[in-house]
């Protein structure tokens, strides 16, 4: 099922935000423009992978900023494949 990727980075950022505010992190995205805006997988899973890795970028950060970024790396007529870091 297609689903919205900034939408979905946009509420794990919005869940894990008052955790990196309390530690005085800047927590923001940045995905390139070449990122569809829907894309076809299982939202749930992609959903629980967002969570876990920005948790954890949050978690072991001491000081400065986490920004999750987006781009895609493989790019033909039908597919994208992300690279999310």
């Amino acid at each position: 099922e297609f689903f919205d990727i900034r939408s979905a980075i946009d509420q794990m950022i919005d869940m894990q935000f008052s955790h990196a505010n309390d530690k005085s992190i800047l927590l923001s995205s940045y995905i390139s423009p070449d990122v569809p805006d829907l894309i076809k997988a299982d939202q749930t899973r992609v959903g629980q992978i967002l969570q876990n890795f920005i948790g954890n970028a949050v978690k072991f950060t001491q000081r400065g900023w986490v920004i999750v970024e987006v781009h895609c790396e493989k790019k033909d007529s039908s597919t994208c494949t992300l690279r999310i870091e």
